[in-house]
């Protein structure tokens, strides 16, 4: 086609063009959008979307008046407004992307039938049938692109900006002693607090730090064929905190394997776990053994609040509240600060220090054997269960209560 016949082309694409009625086009194209598309269907989006719509055909008819080249046409900013409306609200790209093709197959056949009703000659009415259905679709193509990119930047933008917001009421919590809402929290925050959880930290190693990966989102898939509907949460640029919902014990065993598959990847995170709690104190409890255990976890990958070494290395040290809790956890009841649970903690402690002799025991503490051997037993009882296999544990947390209880030095 020589330049003489493309003028005439593109004058008779544009004498079509703008004998289109915008508003009734743009009242059409909604419509149709509205119709084949359910989730705007009786939606209050239906006024930013014919704002949208209108716009879009008036950029068609202005790039088409101003001989604008068809993959350089800007989306307008009602469309990018009304695109990141749609990706605050987290509705799908894909559908937006329709609703451009919809368009599309409105606005274009109604071109073609204009061209049909002009005078031109038939070779030319071919030419430029031809030429408008290639510059619309360049231009379809060009825009929805536009209408992509602005709309996985604001998702990006919204998802960080709520999960910032999270992670702020997070802190606000763990950092707040008195009691809360847990209802009302749990819904705000996206997570059930009454129920029974296990903490966790995941950080990269600080030769890793300028790995961009999200870290919460590789900890969400990596347990989730594990656990669900944890609450995972960025800490900072390279690190992260969690809390997992624990609906059967059996689960433990299978986090704290997936976690050593994870670091045990190249540039995998490390992880420290807290002890499974119940509630909000649970929460925030669970929550400070795994950061004192951060503090100490030096090259290793895994560190659980389970290893009772690690916990007393972790919290005698550096943080005395922690360690009076998990010594509470252990010892149950019988952590409680009363004169009667104190007289059986001093006594259980001998009693487990001279390898469980009662005659040992009560030359020491100048008791009767017998009485050694009912305060013993009450301390089990008030424990509420007995001392088998964490007999070590019940050892630490006894020298662990008396070393943080009141009147120890600080």
């Amino acid at each position: 086609m020589d330049l003489a016949d493309e003028a005439t082309v593109k004058a008779v694409v544009l004498l079509a063009a703008t004998s289109l009625d915008p508003a009734a086009m743009a009242a059409e194209v909604t419509a149709r959008i509205v119709a084949e598309l359910p989730e705007l269907n009786g939606s209050r989006s239906q006024d930013p979307l014919t704002s949208s719509v209108r716009a879009n055909i008036d950029s068609v008819l202005e790039a088409l008046t101003e001989g604008i080249s068809p993959d350089s046409v800007e989306l307008p900013s009602a469309a990018k407004e009304y695109t990141r409306w749609l990706a605050q609200r987290g509705l799908r790209v894909t559908a937006l992307v329709r609703a451009y093709r919809l368009g599309q197959g409105v606005m274009l056949p109604a071109i073609l039938t204009g061209l049909r009703a002009t005078s031109a000659s038939t070779e030319v009415k071919l030419l430029a049938h031809d030429w408008i259905t290639l510059w619309s679709l360049t231009q379809v193509d060009a825009v929805t692109e536009q209408v992509i990119d602005t709309y996985e930047l604001e998702r990006d933008r919204w998802v960080q900006g709520r999960s910032g917001a999270r992670t702020v009421r997070i802190r606000e919590l763990l950092a707040d002693d008195d009691d809360v809402d847990q209802d009302a929290t749990g819904v705000e925050i996206g997570y059930r607090l009454r129920g029974v959880h296990m903490a966790l930290t995941a950080w990269y190693p600080e030769e890793s730090v300028s790995i961009s990966t999200n870290l919460p989102a590789v900890l969400i898939r990596d347990f989730a064929s594990v656990v669900d509907g944890p609450l995972l949460v960025a800490a900072d640029h390279h690190a992260a905190w969690g809390w997992l919902p624990i609906t059967d014990y059996a689960m433990v065993p299978r986090i704290r394997e997936a976690a050593a598959r994870l670091a045990a990847r190249a540039d995998g995170p490390r992880f420290t776990f807290g002890t499974v709690q119940s509630g909000l104190s649970g929460f925030r409890r669970s929550h400070r053994e795994a950061i004192a255990l951060r503090r100490v976890a030096g090259d290793h990958s895994v560190v659980d609040a389970a290893d009772p070494g690690m916990m007393l290395t972790a919290l005698v040290g550096t943080d005395r509240q922690a360690a009076h809790d998990w010594a509470e956890t252990v010892l149950g009841p019988l952590a409680s600060d009363t004169e009667p649970d104190a007289r059986m903690r001093a006594t259980l402690r001998v009693f487990l220090r001279t390898g469980g002799s009662y005659k040992a025991t009560a030359e020491e503490l100048l008791l009767h054997p017998n009485s050694v051997k009912y305060r013993v037993g009450r301390a089990i009882e008030r424990r509420g269960r007995p001392i088998g296999d964490d007999r070590l544990d019940v050892e630490a947390a006894l020298l662990v209560l008396d070393a943080t209880s009141a009147g120890s030095p600080d």
